[in-house]
């Protein structure tokens, strides 16, 4: 895109956002799926979209939690990748069991929604101990 001027390609780098996106999407893991703490309202990927539009970047890192990764990544990258690797999967899915499926993938149809309830969940969770 570099023969374009006013074209500007950028990434937005969001932590989790409250979506609905683990029941829309595929699951093969056997296993109910959730999002990783913390999860932030998707307003802020939003906000960061709209400032790109003003001012153009090559990437921004949405919340804080997505800024602390990026910094980890940069100071430990090793550590970061057995850390995740090891500890995701316990977070990242619940221990019920879930039919396996390819979720919206090639379904379409169905409720579309903002946001997924996560927020609630995790502090449902969180709280609840």
């Amino acid at each position: 895109m570099r023969g374009y001027p006013n074209i500007h390609v950028c990434a937005v780098l969001p932590s989790a956002l409250d979506t609905p996106i683990y029941q829309r999407s595929g699951n093969y893991m056997g296993r109910a799926a959730r999002s990783i703490a913390p999860v932030y309202d998707p307003s802020k990927a939003t906000e960061a979209i709209v400032h790109l539009v003003e001012r153009p970047r090559a990437q921004v890192i949405v919340t804080g939690f997505g800024v602390l990764i990026a910094a980890a990544t940069k100071v430990a990258p090793g550590v970061l990748e057995w850390a995740v690797g090891r500890i995701a999967p316990r977070l990242q899915f619940e221990d019920e069991a879930e039919v396996v499926s390819p979720g919206s993938l090639f379904d379409s149809s169905g409720e579309h929604a903002e946001h997924g309830g996560w927020r609630k969940y995790s502090s449902k969770k969180l709280f609840s101990r």
